[in-house]
């Protein structure tokens, strides 16, 4: 059951790059910049175009900004 207000979203199995960033979601643009802009140009990786996506970790209704956690999956292409 999908809850009002929400869509349901079926992800495509493949491979990720995964970046966690940590600190407040303020600070996720640069998290972002520095996966798409530093680490893949250099990774020998390609970004297979789908949408990327957030995985929070923990909540900001019990977790200081300071310790928050949030991952970011970046679709790569396949290998071979």
């Amino acid at each position: 059951h999908v809850p009002d207000g929400f869509e349901a979203l079926t992800l495509e199995a493949g491979r990720y790059a995964v970046c966690t960033h940590r600190g407040a979601y303020s600070g996720l643009a640069a998290s972002y910049d520095w996966l798409m802009n530093q680490w893949l140009p250099g990774s020998a990786e390609d970004y297979a175009g789908a949408s990327m996506f957030e995985v929070y970790v923990n909540s900001p209704d019990n977790t200081p900004a300071e310790k928050l956690i949030t991952k970011i999956y970046l679709p790569l292409e396949e290998e071979g």
